[in-house]
């Protein structure tokens, strides 16, 4: 559950005691005490109230309650009717308060059932109404779920930005001081969850201790329980367990009235901390005992992460074997509860197991689970800890190579994180330090100032009588003098100009001659340039001629493949991308080709192979997408000796044959991906390192061989893959355009994984709608930059 949400809730009902005197107050004030044990009474409580009494005012405040009982009892469903009944009531009085308070309950609402967008707008409508009411605190609480949402959207970027808006309305607070400080420490431990999560420790520290000055300043036990948990959770990450272990039994001391779940957790960070400390026996203690809270509670997925640290302790005890099968017992449920992060957590112990035995082909396999999987922002610690094991695996394995650039890539990683965590640590440090000397030295300065004032003062009174005198006798002086001297300057400077304008009239003469004589030169050169640049663009024209004749209609295409979309960005005017499609018999082929180059030569060879992909199946009559693209080589092949020249220009390609549900499939170099529902996977597929697995569904790869369509050293046959579709399976084929583009904050390429995981985020959409929807996420994460190369994606529904 989100830490900063319940703290709204908290303030929500602290907020509710402050409304007009109602005849009703003291009963909500009342049952709101059952929030937590009893959701379901509460709402049937506050419906109570709403049937007996006739005030709006009343009504809207129950509504409320009922809106946060939803909430409590995870039955969101129910939330947003009793959300629009609440607001009705509030507008209808003009009792704004509560109007917005609704209106950020109903974004809490939607924030838990998972709409991010419905969220988001009800929480910006709570910010605008708190806004005009001058309600510094909870308009900062806007600023500060917003934050949240884009942290739990892992855009860590955006959310530190909104966090620290929040900050900056809450420090504002002048009257409720006991709030402010509520607020702050929930803003500071958010901000530091930010810093921890991007590897900046030193920062996450400062920042917790926030917390846990604000906890202990209001004396409230859950702030300080929170705040030293994660504290401690810093000192393991700094590799500081002896600190960790302190500051984790300071919180284990305040457990003692905490719920089942909040002891768990911070069971569970004392026996990592345990395990690190090589105290097997306690840790594995303590786990379980962590384990048996969890399940108490309820909380099955939780439970799963403390069974995959025994695992580990069992691991490090020398029981490889029995780790190894406990933990593989745990993947699968992992991924039915959709906790990838945590699979991929399993994944790194199993390998570190494999390690233990020697079996390194096999840890190999789950370390490279893990690399495909997880990048420095899902989880920074995993990853170097990933990266360094994949080393160490690759080496023993006699990979030297591999080896070397996995720890290259662990020590870049964690040397970065380290300096940049403490510049930033160091700067603001600085910053406060810098900010208290000044204040030293301006009262100094104030002080020297004071005496300096008392003893000018006694002697300006003694010597404003001879300055007076010695101003008058000199005034007289000084009339003469500056007449004078304005006489001579002025002679000077008229001269100087006369002198001045004479040389700059003849080298403008000169100028002029000049540019008239480069005037008829360049007209010269404009002419021819606009001759070539028309012969160009006729080139290009014709070439964009000859291509469109050569792509089939996207009419044809749809009337086709009824289900399907085809994004075509060419790079230039013409594109060395092509899309192909031919209907046989009661197969349809369809293709995705990359030829060599872009622009005008790319799209010279992409009439040679699409040609030659016509005749394969026209003139010949095949139909086997395998022995199309060797009879396309011969052909392409063919073509270009001609020249003499021993041309390797071909194409990248996949080609499919849809037949029902019936698939083949052949590739060169280019791979087809399925994106098919998790229920209908083999053990296999889950498991491959190239599947990507999200919610209900995951793309499992299909890839083809490796070599082009064209003159290449070591040519063999192409291979085909025969598959078996589901109703509801989605296929993408596609060049690497796409996937290769530079952009977003870092200026990095896009790569594959993340592409598969924008397919299946869009998944829900119409085929045209997706379309549309990579399209404009293409041009957002290319910003200003170039585009790289050709792109051509197609999506086609089963």
């Amino acid at each position: 559950m989100k830490y900063l949400s319940l703290s709204l809730i908290v303030i929500q009902l602290v907020g509710l005691t402050m409304l007009a005197q109602e005849p009703c107050n003291g009963r909500l004030t009342e049952i709101k005490k059952y929030l937590a044990s009893a959701p379901d009474s509460v709402l049937q409580l506050a419906q109570d109230i709403i049937d007996e009494d006739n005030s709006a005012t009343c009504k809207a405040a129950a509504y409320n309650v009922q809106l946060i009982s939803r909430i409590y009892a995870g039955k969101y469903s129910e939330g947003d009717s009793i959300a629009e009944l609440g607001k009705e009531y509030a507008k209808s009085v003009g009792e704004d308060s509560i109007y917005g308070r609704l209106l950020a309950m109903h974004g809490m609402n939607a924030d838990y059932k998972g709409d991010v967008e419905q969220a988001y707008f009800y929480y910006s409508k709570a910010g605008e109404v708190f806004k005009a009411l001058d309600d510094t605190l909870n308009y900062g609480d806007a600023f500060n779920n917003i934050g949240l949402l884009y942290y739990y959207l892992n855009d860590l970027d955006s959310a530190e930005h909104y966090l620290k808006q929040a900050a900056f309305w809450f420090e504002s607070e002048t009257e409720d001081m006991y709030n402010r400080s509520y607020f702050l420490s929930s803003v500071y431990f958010n901000l530091a969850n930010i810093s921890f999560k991007n590897g900046f420790y030193n920062l996450a520290n400062d920042r917790f201790f926030e917390t846990l000055h604000y906890g202990e300043e209001m004396q409230n036990e859950d702030l300080q329980l929170n705040a030293l948990a994660n504290i401690a959770g810093v000192y393991i990450e700094l590799e500081d367990y002896n600190l960790a272990l302190q500051y984790i039994n300071k919180a284990l001391d305040l457990t003692q009235d905490a719920p089942p779940s909040k002891q768990a957790i911070v069971l569970y960070k004392k026996g990592v901390i345990l395990d690190y400390l090589e105290k097997d026996e306690e840790a594995l203690e303590v786990f379980t005992k962590s384990k048996d809270l969890y399940n108490s509670s309820q909380q099955w997925n939780e439970a799963l992460m403390v069974e995959n640290s025994i695992g580990g302790v069992l691991i490090q005890k020398g029981e490889y074997q029995k780790g190894i099968d406990l933990c593989k017992s745990l993947l699968n449920k992992k991924l039915e509860y959709g906790d990838t992060l945590g699979y991929y957590v399993i994944c790194n112990n199993i390998a570190l197991g494999y390690q233990g035995l020697g079996l390194y082909d096999q840890a190999a396999g789950y370390c490279e689970i893990v690399d495909n999987g997880v990048e420095p922002w899902d989880d920074f610690g995993l990853y170097l800890q990933n990266k360094k094991l994949y080393s160490e695996v690759s080496s023993a394995q006699g990979n030297s190579n591999k080896a070397y650039e996995l720890l290259k890539e662990y020590s870049s990683s964690k040397d970065s994180s380290f300096t940049s965590d403490l510049i930033t640590h160091q700067a603001e440090m600085d910053a406060i330090y810098e900010l208290k000397d000044k204040e030293k030295k301006v009262a100094v300065l104030k002080k020297e100032k004071a005496v300096q004032e008392a003893s000018l003062k006694a002697e300006k009174a003694e010597t404003e009588k001879q300055k007076a005198i010695v101003q008058n006798q000199n005034r007289q002086k000084w009339y003469l003098f500056i007449g004078l001297a304005l006489v001579s300057v002025f002679g000077v400077f008229m001269y100087n100009r006369f002198q001045v304008t004479r040389k700059q009239k003849l080298v403008i003469d000169q100028q002029k001659s000049e540019v008239e004589r480069q005037k008829g030169h360049i007209e010269e050169q404009h002419k021819e340039l606009e001759e070539t640049h028309k012969e160009i663009s006729d080139s290009i024209k014709y070439a964009e001629r000859l291509q469109l004749a050569i792509l089939p209609s996207l009419d044809d295409l749809k009337e086709k493949l009824r289900n399907s979309f085809v994004y075509f960005q060419p790079k230039d005017v013409v594109s060395g991308d092509f899309y192909w499609m031919q209907e046989y018999g009661d197969a349809i082929l369809f293709a995705a080709a990359d030829c060599t180059g872009h622009g005008v030569p790319g799209a010279m060879v992409s009439v040679v192979c699409s040609n030659a992909l016509n005749r394969s199946v026209i003139e010949f009559g095949l139909k086997e997408p395998n022995k199309i693209l060797n009879k396309t080589r011969e052909i392409v092949i063919e073509t270009f000796a001609r020249s003499g020249q021993g041309i390797k220009d071909g194409m990248d390609i996949a080609l499919c044959s849809l037949a029902g549900n019936k698939l083949k499939y052949c590739g060169a170099n280019n791979p087809l991906w399925v994106m098919r529902k998790t229920e209908h996977l083999t053990t296999e597929q889950k498991e491959h390192r190239s599947t990507v697995v999200q919610d209900d569904v995951a793309i499992i790869e299909f890839k083809g061989n490796k070599q082009p369509v064209g003159l290449y050293e070591g040519m063999t046959d192409f291979n085909q893959t025969e598959v078996d579709l589901f109703s509801e399976d989605v296929l993408f084929i596609f060049t690497d355009g796409f996937a290769d583009q530079f952009g977003g904050e870092r200026n990095k390429k896009l790569m594959y994984k993340p592409f598969k995981r924008l397919l299946i985020d869009i998944r829900t959409l119409e085929m045209e709608s997706q379309k549309e929807k990579l399209s404009t996420f293409f041009k957002e994460w290319r910003g200003d930059n170039e585009q790289v190369d050709d792109v051509c994606v197609i999506g086609v529904k089963a």
